[in-house]
């Protein structure tokens, strides 16, 4: 685990260019005032973590290539924590959460990645120490104000046992209620109150068929988890997985909300190891969702938004 933890960090941390928003920001992290942590907050419309993150890092050094570094570790190192505590197979589960493109996500959403990895960690120890989770749920909020909604959403749903019924209820009447609350504008005064800059997203168009595609393999998933045993933390696991499938039903309407999808699908990597693992003739199925994952993550890689081709810092291509 630990090789697999710094092969992880370190690919993510030698890219260079890779992700829709990286020359954004480290033209931010430019910006970022020196001697001064509160006209760095005046001039960074970011999160008070990702500001205060840079305000140190800039003390040090002026290169931005130090904030993706450290952005790495903070996305890697929590997330990988939270496999080895809860799952089954850390070791599947380090393998579905890069091959369902989980790992690529952090290379694009890089603020809600680190809130993502922080709430993931959270929910290990929500049932042993409060302590532990506030704190690590702070660290979420504190990097990306999304993580308020997520956190909200998950207290919500956690002690729902999902049903065929229930699931099949909550996909249309949540797809239903979604599209109304986006069409309310509802939906815009939210995004506005966490942060000014969200409501603009919100003129977004819909996501495309390739959320579609995902949105039926994850009901697929669903519906397989119900036909096997579970327990109650793999239930509470489901539970999000479902949320994630009305969060990518959501985002057929408009993208800015499939954006949601990683803190609740996120747990298909704890869920999908834990259901196999109470199964006595796994192996062929443990192969099929290997090979499913190497397809699905080669239709991903191909279209996420600058992933792909790779590159080095220029210092290192040389």
């Amino acid at each position: 685990m630990y090789i697999l933890t710094i092969i992880l960090v370190v690919f993510a941390g030698l890219r260079y260019g890779i992700g829709s928003d990286y020359f954004l920001y480290a033209t931010l992290y430019r910006s970022v005032i020196p001697s001064s942590l509160a006209d760095s907050l005046s001039l960074v419309p970011q999160e008070l973590g990702w500001v205060t993150l840079a305000f140190i890092l800039r003390s040090f050094t002026d290169s931005p290539y130090a904030i993706f570094w450290i952005a790495s570790v903070l996305t890697i190192v929590p997330t990988l924590l939270a496999f080895r505590r809860k799952s089954a197979n850390a070791t599947l589960s380090v393998f579905l959460f890069f091959f369902l493109g989980y790992y690529a996500v952090t290379f694009n959403a890089v603020r809600q990645s680190i809130a993502v990895a922080f709430l993931l960690l959270a929910e290990t120890y929500r049932g042993e120490s409060r302590f532990k989770w506030l704190l690590f749920s702070a660290i979420a909020v504190l990097f990306h104000s999304s993580a308020l909604i997520a956190i909200a959403v998950q207290l919500l749903v956690s002690l729902w046992k999902p049903t065929a019924r229930s699931v099949v209820i909550m996909l249309v009447v949540g797809g239903s209620l979604s599209f109304l609350l986006l069409r309310s504008g509802l939906a815009a005064r939210l995004a506005s109150a966490l942060n000014p800059r969200y409501e603009t997203y919100l003129d977004d168009a819909g996501a495309g068929l390739g959320t579609w595609l995902v949105l039926g393999a994850r009901v697929l998933i669903i519906f397989l988890a119900l036909a096997s045993p579970r327990t109650d933390e793999t239930a509470k696991y489901l539970a999000y997985v479902c949320v994630s499938a009305v969060v990518l039903l959501l985002g057929t309407t408009n993208v800015v909300f499939a954006r949601f999808e990683p803190y609740f699908g996120i747990y298909v990597v704890l869920l999908l190891p834990s259901q196999l693992s109470q199964l006595k003739h796994r192996t062929a199925i443990i192969s099929l969702l290997i090979i499913s994952s190497l397809i699905y993550f080669g239709f991903h890689i191909s279209s996420f938004n600058a992933v792909v081709p790779y590159v080095l810092i220029p210092e290192l291509a040389q």
